[in-house]
């Protein structure tokens, strides 16, 4: 309607009809764009507030997570020093300790991100309007560094491990595995999860027995204890714990800020749920 006048006002010479009826369609197309970029940023800014909140939920679960890999790579090192000691005679253990003990410093933990947030926030690029820049800027230094990755690499690649799985017999690698090795922690619940929080809590200095003869175990005790090079490997096995779980503790820290107790945990649950 606006363009039909338009040109019936050029026809007419009424160039006063002309340019107001111009400027009418200038506001109106410079309206509807700024409208549409309203809506559009009005959409942006309520995906970010979305995404913060489930950021902020799966944070939380990370600190959690990880505190528990924290404690079970320490349990990891504890067994391993308590072998290398049986190794070098500062403190004897009995046949049966000194197997589960060496297989317990053999083990290692694949840790699962929960970054589906974190990603969802890279690829809409609205990091921008994340509010809390701090949050997104810690979850960006702990994705990208991935620690994790490399306590799992050098525990799969370590010569102690190798030597360890050459030397037992089978039968007791896999009743060391069944019996001692890494526990279901009967968890189904945030609340639950907080004990890796408590001081003393452990995952692999629980007792245990192994249920093969003790005459397979005093052999596979001696012939573990006779392999050449097992000390220098096992020593630099705790050396590079040493690296490994600095560096775990130094990121278990910087999550601290983004624990939850089990009730902010629920109420961010049911936040998420809503969305």
């Amino acid at each position: 309607m606006s363009l039909r006048r338009l040109s019936q006002h050029i026809k007419d010479q009424n160039w006063f009809a002309v340019v107001l009826d111009f400027v009418i369609v200038v506001v109106g197309v410079f309206l509807g764009i700024q409208i549409g970029n309203w809506n559009t940023d009005l959409a942006l800014n309520r995906k970010a507030d979305n995404l913060e909140r489930q950021l902020v939920f799966e944070m939380a679960n990370e600190a959690l997570s990880f505190r528990s890999f924290r404690i079970y790579y320490y349990d990891v090192q504890a067994n391993g020093e308590a072998a290398l000691a049986d190794l070098t005679s500062i403190n004897r253990l009995s046949d049966e300790d000194f197997i589960i003990k060496a297989f317990r410093a053999t083990q290692f933990k694949k840790y699962v991100y929960r970054r589906y947030a974190f990603d969802d926030i890279v690829e809409a690029g609205i990091t921008d309007r994340i509010k809390d820049q701090k949050l997104f800027s810690e979850a960006d230094k702990f994705y990208k560094l991935r620690w994790q990755d490399d306590a799992e690499r050098e525990s799969r690649e370590s010569s102690f491990r190798r030597l360890f799985r050459e030397t037992v017999p089978l039968a007791i690698q896999r009743d060391a595995a069944l019996n001692c090795g890494d526990p279901l922690l009967g968890i189904d619940s945030y609340a639950a999860a907080t004990q890796f929080y408590e001081p003393d809590f452990s995952i692999l200095q629980y007792s245990c027995s192994l249920s093969v003869s003790a005459e397979q175990i005093k052999l596979a005790a001696l012939a573990l204890r006779e392999v050449r090079g097992l000390v220098p490997a096992l020593r630099a096995r705790m050396i590079d714990m040493d690296t490994t779980n600095k560096a775990i503790a130094f990121f278990d820290e910087r999550l601290t800020p983004w624990r939850m107790t089990p009730e902010q945990f629920e109420k961010a649950l049911k936040e998420r749920a809503a969305l």
